[in-house]
């Protein structure tokens, strides 16, 4: 009798078991559920906050740069530009060097600049865009203007917090209008800028074709690129490989005619990539219609 009622007492503790178990498996299917559910109506009102402003966008290429500027803005965290400035100013700070703090601050930055091809891919704004009258024209020209733009904000937000690290390394002795930079590297600095626009303009129009997922390892060109460049840059200027080689470089960097040579490449690389993601997002918009 004791024995039976043993075992009756060791498959209470077993149901019990499966009854628990049971209930943690239910609750977790309604955590995800309800997970699903919130996500799937944040993306509702994402959707709808998007077609708010295709709506109130002219259609002209500097109201679409805007608007793109306005699609990424929600994704600009307080704690991101919170890290975007430590990042640029702190470096400044331990190295004493304003170059430094520059190129952190500024390829941090740039990591926005992929954000609206992000948005375009998840939310599928190209129908949007072109239910609100917004021509494929526009839309192009105004996310090269969106991408100009940006990068130069960023760039001169990138130098302005790295000075004020340098500063504070300087005890208040202000070396020139700017402390902890010399003419030498307001020309490095320029030049680092407009060679990462060459390359960013390289991979837009890949953007353009392959979308944010499929171009996401060509999206890290420009700023492995212009890292990479400016370490050679900073090694061989130090002096300790070849010796006056940083003269040189400084010079180089403030020559009038380096600084045309950019600008010149960074106008018709402009011209032809504008040209290829124009002709890609016309391609791409008819397969999609087509359904190809």
């Amino acid at each position: 009798m004791s024995k039976d009622k043993g075992h009756v007492e060791d498959r209470s503790e077993d149901q019990t078991d499966d009854q628990k178990e049971e209930i943690q498996r239910a609750e977790l299917i309604e955590e995800e559920s309800t997970s699903e559910a919130d996500e799937a109506r944040r993306q509702v009102k994402v959707k709808e906050r998007i077609i708010e402003l295709a709506a109130a966008t002219k259609d002209s290429a500097l109201s679409c740069a805007v608007l793109d500027l306005k699609m990424t803005k929600p994704y600009v965290q307080p704690l991101n530009l919170l890290l975007y400035g430590a990042a640029a100013a702190s470096l400044s700070f331990f190295t004493g060097n304003v170059f430094f703090g520059f190129l952190a601050g500024f390829l941090l930055a740039m990591t926005y600049l992929s954000y609206p091809f992000a948005i375009r891919e998840k939310y599928e704004t190209d129908k949007l865009f072109a239910d609100a009258g917004l021509s494929p024209r526009n839309l192009v020209a105004g996310r090269y203007i969106f991408t100009l733009g940006f990068s130069l904000a960023a760039a001169l937000a990138s130098i302005l917090l790295a000075s004020v690290g340098v500063l504070f390394t300087r005890s208040l002795e202000s070396i020139s209008l700017v402390p902890g930079m010399t003419t030498g590297a307001h020309g490095t600095m320029l030049s680092l800028v407009l060679l990462y626009l060459i390359l960013a303009l390289i991979q837009l129009p890949f953007y353009f074709r392959l979308g944010f997922v499929g171009a996401r390892f060509i999206g890290l060109l420009p700023v492995a690129t212009t890292a990479f460049i400016a370490a050679g840059l900073v090694w061989l200027g130090s002096g300790d490989v070849i010796p006056g080689l940083r003269i040189v470089l400084e010079s180089v960097a403030q020559s009038p005619w380096v600084v045309a040579a950019y600008f010149a490449s960074l106008v018709i690389m402009g011209l032809a990539s504008y040209l290829m993601s124009l002709a890609t997002y016309r391609d791409v918009k008819v397969k999609k219609v087509s359904g190809k």
